[in-house]
């Protein structure tokens, strides 16, 4: 995904944090990507929260937080991975 416009993807986990109040949604799948003062961002469908995809940080509620994880991309461009650790809960 290119959030922000600069080129650069930003995997982001899902189902959303506030699955409590209705069904899970999937916040990177279905989200509005773009920026808020400098910072990439994307707005969740269902509750219309905005994420900083840098940290994961709801803009909206600092208490709220979904895993962001680091890619790595090949040279040549045409292939990226997620790095998943289990400090991401994974």
């Amino acid at each position: 995904m290119n959030a922000g416009g600069d080129g650069r993807a930003r995997p982001a986990g899902g189902p959303g944090p506030l699955r409590h109040r209705a069904k899970p949604y999937n916040v990177k799948a279905r989200g509005d990507f773009c920026t808020f003062n400098g910072a990439p961002t994307v707005t969740s469908p269902m509750y219309e929260q905005v994420f900083d995809l840098r940290t994961g940080v709801c803009l909206d509620d600092s208490r709220v937080v979904v895993p962001v994880f680091p890619i790595r991309r090949e040279a040549a461009g045409d292939r990226m991975e997620v790095v998943l650790s289990h400090e991401h809960g994974q």
